[in-house]
């Protein structure tokens, strides 16, 4: 049988939220990967920057029968009367069925557990990112419907566990309500819940992001800061080559670099809620525009063929402007093509901050490059579709 959709094995259910239907205007305020990636330009034009409808479905909490497993060292799949929940694969496993059927065949230790669970933990985990835009608001969406009602089940071991803890603890859910799993065993529930996606056809549902602003407790309160641009140090590669010669334009544009990894959670949030923009490399530091005011303007900088429309996504719920600056790639990262590191030609930069703000007093004459708009408008009919 092939994996199931958890919506379609929940004995009962709540709606906490309708589906959402609306429309996601164009963001994209400049770019350069035309000339580093055509093909990838091309794709960018059609798929991903063009405005267009959306819909991302009611986010219904269920709940789970109670054979109901989740299987600690294979990413969390869930299995339900043996079947695996196609909401809990991770894409390599999705796309690999016989591995899915010997996971399913192999026998492995596996503990009881009573009382009301919510499903906190999925694939992606371990990306901070992942956790901040597409885990935790299902925590807090469950959370303000059923204050203090469920213990979340998650794995304390992870990378970021400590960043996770204080976002949880920014939330009012302390240690006595999160069920930690260990390696090395698989975990059937009496009553497991579970919320369906609230990210749908590259859109985050807006009450979820509502949720996420209104409900965080403990922000600080400092001088803010309008223009930041995040370091990326902490990471496996991804990181700017040249960036010390990219340093110097950001801040004669009134940017103050930060390396948010290193900040406690409430002030990360903090950053994102002050800050008007916000330059740094497409990847998790980004995700705390999920906080940022609207109409904020966001500056992006990758390889020239990394794809990802998360960060786009969320700056198009927030109304704001986006510059999608791309470099070239000198050495290629050894196993991971999207972590190698890239160069970025100043002139673009430039050209990105001039589209972003115009009426800046220092502003540079923009290089001749096409308006993104105007090839937004001239795409053939059917690549709009």
């Amino acid at each position: 049988m092939p994996p199931l959709p958890v919506s379609s094995v929940f004995l009962s259910q709540e709606r906490l939220h309708d589906a959402w239907h609306g429309r996601l205007d164009c963001a994209i305020a400049f770019t350069n990967i035309e000339e580093l990636n055509p093909g990838f330009d091309r794709h960018m034009l059609a798929d991903i920057y063009k405005p267009r409808d959306a819909v991302v479905g009611a986010l219904d909490l269920g709940l789970l029968p109670p054979d109901a497993t989740v299987m600690m060292d294979h990413d969390f799949m869930l299995t339900v009367g043996g079947h695996p929940v196609a909401d809990q694969l991770s894409p390599s496993l999705a796309a690999d069925p016989e591995a899915v059927a010997t996971i399913l065949a192999t026998r492995r230790p596996v503990q009881d557990v009573a009382g009301e669970m919510m499903l906190a933990a999925r694939f992606g985990i371990a990306t901070w990112g992942h956790w901040l835009s597409e885990l935790l608001p299902k925590v807090v969406v469950v959370e303000n419907r059923f204050p203090g009602r469920f213990t979340y089940v998650l794995p304390t071991h992870v990378v970021h566990w400590q960043r996770i803890h204080e976002s949880l603890l920014a939330y009012g859910i302390t240690d006595d309500r999160i069920f930690n799993m260990e390696p090395g065993s698989d975990y059937r529930f009496s009553a497991l819940h579970a919320l369906t996606p609230i990210w749908e056809d590259g859109a985050i549902h807006p009450q979820a992001v509502e949720l996420m602003r209104d409900s965080i407790m403990r922000i600080p309160q400092s001088e803010p800061l309008r223009r930041v641009a995040l370091l990326r140090t902490d990471t496996l590669g991804r990181n700017i080559d040249n960036i010390d010669e990219l340093a110097p334009i950001l801040e004669g544009r009134g940017f103050r670099f930060l390396e948010t990894a290193r900040m406690p959670f409430v002030a990360q949030a903090a950053t994102f809620r002050d800050a008007t923009a916000v330059a740094a490399v497409l990847g998790s530091a980004m995700t705390g525009l999920l906080y940022s005011p609207a109409g904020v303007k966001v500056l992006s900088m990758a390889p020239a063929d990394f794809g990802d429309r998360f960060f786009y996504g969320l700056t198009q719920e927030r109304g704001g402007m986006f510059v999608d600056l791309r470099g070239t790639v000198g050495k290629a990262h050894e196993s991971r093509a999207r972590h190698s590191s890239f160069h970025v030609q100043p002139a673009a930069l430039r050209a990105g901050l001039s589209a972003l703000f115009p009426d800046d007093d220092t502003a540079e004459p923009e290089p001749d490059h096409p308006e993104i708009k105007d090839r937004l408008h001239r795409q053939p009919r059917q690549a709009m579709s």
